[in-house]
């Protein structure tokens, strides 16, 4: 037994039934970010402490194009629907295998490149290598998983819904589902950081009990981020002020031209424009915390569309797809920030509200997005935002 472990991962095979179970069209763009984190997580938790997880790579044609109907412009789009992502996979510690096209052939030639590719590598890992995460729902990988065992190794099927050959599950050790690892995933995040509902019972208070000990459960930080990364819903991370200013003054710079107006930018390009910047500074997890970033500007509507059509000026649209460009009202790098943080308080509100009825503490609040010891004028911004009236000044 070496200890050893590989991820390796039929990537178009997975982004394609994925983009089909959880979105993928304009108003739903598919997260392949966040998948292809949870799908690290998941391949360590399968591996266990006992292994090294020691090779981890991607295969597919990253130039591969396909034609999609674009409402907007009224006619299909050739999209590069991959181009993007050996960034994320590199972040994710993935290495990105290019497999080009054979010339003259199709989709269908181009997948049975990668395919091949990938078998040829899992096959000469087995020297060094004893268990195998399979990223694929194909049955064309049945003979390498027979070879793969028949050499020694345990060989781990993971596939995602709508793509997994009932054949190939049968021929593996094990088999999972990406969607019911998510599943399983969620419950447990549910269940470690249970949200305790007010309770609709009576309460029998002893005789003697001062009354007042009797009250709602005090706010804290804890419960505010907990509830920002509730389960099943929106999810917000909020980064510390000092790195959250890096990314939204990088994130302004970029977006904007010379003369100061507002500049057309890209998804991708905005992305590797921040982690560059991060990595400067020395920031460790780059890669996440600009994703993190990057779906709060988004959608708090920061940006908006600016390719010409129905959607032109709209900050609900496929920011993957399409060029943004910042919104009217911002115009420096603080307003960014701000706009940003009014949406997060204003999601905040919502669920503290249906947790127990009441609204954000601004303290604690100014505290979670601006650090332990807020600025006056930071605190009172916040209780503006949230309707609070200042303090009675003390006499």
């Amino acid at each position: 037994m070496s200890g050893n472990a590989a991820l390796l991962i039929d990537l178009e095979n997975f982004y394609l039934a994925r983009e089909a179970t959880a979105g993928g069209g304009n108003d739903d763009p598919y997260d392949v970010i966040h998948d292809l984190e949870r799908l690290c997580g998941f391949a360590q938790g399968l591996v266990g402490r006992a292994r090294r997880l020691i090779v981890r790579r991607a295969y597919a044609d990253f130039s591969a194009s396909r034609l999609n109907e674009d409402v907007e412009i009224g006619r299909p789009r050739r999209e590069y629907f991959l181009r993007s992502v050996p960034t994320v996979l590199m972040d994710q510690g993935i290495e990105p295998v290019q497999v080009f096209r054979f010339p003259g052939g199709g989709r269908g030639v181009s997948k049975n490149a990668a395919d091949m590719r990938l078998a040829m590598d899992a096959t000469s890992l087995t020297a060094s290598v004893d268990f195998f995460i399979l990223v694929t729902g194909d049955k064309d990988f049945i003979p390498l998983v027979l070879e793969l065992r028949q050499r020694g190794a345990y060989v781990v099927g993971l596939g995602a819904h709508g793509s997994i050959a009932r054949t190939l599950t049968a021929y593996c050790d094990e088999f999972h589902e990406f969607e019911q690892l998510v599943a399983a995933d969620s419950h447990r995040e549910a269940d470690e950081g249970a949200l305790e509902e007010p309770s609709a019972s009576p309460v029998v208070i002893p005789v003697g009990t001062p009354l007042l000990q009797v009250g709602p459960r005090p706010h804290s930080l804890p419960l505010y981020r907990r509830l920002l990364l509730s389960p099943g819903k929106l999810r917000l991370h909020i980064h510390e002020y000092p790195v959250w200013r890096i990314v939204t003054d990088q994130m302004f710079a970029a977006a904007t031209n010379p003369d100061g107006s507002p500049a057309v930018v890209f998804h991708h390009d905005l992305r590797s424009a921040v982690i560059d910047q991060l990595a400067d500074e020395g920031h460790d997890n780059a890669g996440k915390t600009t994703n993190d970033a990057l779906f709060l500007v988004f959608k708090a509507g920061c940006f908006v569309c600016a390719d010409p059509g129905p959607r032109y000026g709209l900050p609900d649209f496929n920011w993957t797809n399409h060029g943004a460009r910042l919104a009217d009202s911002i115009d420096s790098a603080e307003a960014l920030r701000r706009h940003a943080y009014a949406f997060t308080l204003e999601l905040l509100a919502e669920r503290l509200h249906d947790y127990d009825g009441r609204a954000p503490e601004p303290e604690l609040a100014a505290a979670m997005l601006f650090g332990p010891e807020p600025s006056a004028d930071d605190l009172a911004w916040v209780r503006r935002s949230l309707g609070v009236d200042e303090p009675a000044p003390e006499e």
